[in-house]
């Protein structure tokens, strides 16, 4: 008579291998991955704040928003003018060069006049919050805001504001007397401040600030502090004329609105937590 045992201990191997096979022969599930390759750029250095922001808070944000679903994206950084210089991140975004960043509109007072209204009411709000919270309104319920930005191909994301701008200057002055001839430097809308001062402006972008008042250029400048400390401005400038200007609105964040378009529901809902 067999072992029992032995029969069932038999059975028991026939069953884990048939078992094991049919493991082996099953497909495996793997969930397909949609990968979107996008530049995004600026053209100030990351000792800027509002680049700075883009690469530890916008990028993050977008990548965690969509880390549930089965779409990445593969992002190039190309900041400090390596693709853009500052001025030109309109005409690069605009053209599909760059598909996304910092959109410096301060540079664009032509195309982009209500993105420079800050620049033309000086003396106002020196908190950044407030000033890039009111535009972001603007653009929700003035629609000549979004107008502007659809005749650049541009989809606007989110205001770009910077804080109280500051007079820096080689020489130190006494009075207003003092600025008469002197020429001091700015990004272009900012120099109307001078109006009736007696200085000569000379726009220029503020990277360019430090060597131009070293090489006697210009005898000063026209900046916000946290643009103006990272760039030791203040080495070639060590005299601040607290003007109280006021927080300007200097740009936003932006997208190319054919890449825009092109997006699943997913990434346009992450790139607005971003934002």
């Amino acid at each position: 008579m067999p072992d029992t045992r032995t029969m069932l201990n038999r059975r028991s191997l026939l069953a884990g291998a048939v078992g094991g096979a049919a493991v082996l022969a099953a497909p495996t599930l793997v969930r397909a991955q949609t990968r979107i390759p996008l530049t995004i750029a600026a053209g100030h250095a990351e000792a800027f704040l509002w680049v700075k922001n883009l690469k530890t808070a916008f990028i993050p944000t977008v990548d965690a928003a969509l880390a549930g679903t089965d779409i990445r994206i593969d992002w190039t950084e190309a900041y400090a003018g390596t693709l853009a210089k500052p001025g030109s991140e309109l005409e690069t975004m605009e053209q599909g060069v760059s598909d996304c960043g910092a959109v410096m509109t301060v540079f664009h007072a032509a195309k982009m006049p209500l993105m420079n209204v800050t620049f033309c009411a000086p003396f106002g709000p020196t908190d950044p919050d407030l000033v890039m919270g009111v535009t972001d309104e603007l653009h929700r319920t003035v629609p000549a805001f979004q107008a502007m930005w659809d005749r650049v191909g541009l989809v606007h994301l989110a205001s770009v504001g910077v804080d109280n701008y500051t007079l820096y200057l080689r020489d130190p002055v006494a009075s207003l007397a003092d600025l008469a001839g002197r020429k001091i430097g700015g990004a272009g809308p900012n120099l109307l401040w001078l109006g009736g001062s007696g200085a000569v402006g000379v726009a220029g972008p503020a990277p360019e600030a430090y060597n131009n008042i070293r090489s006697g250029v210009i005898d000063g400048y026209i900046l916000y502090d946290t643009g103006a400390a990272p760039m030791k401005l203040d080495e070639v400038a060590p005299n601040a004329l607290l003007v109280d200007f006021g927080a300007m609105l200097v740009g936003a964040l932006a997208v190319n609105r054919n890449r825009w378009e092109a997006f699943p529901e997913s990434v346009r809902e992450a790139f607005g937590k971003g934002a």
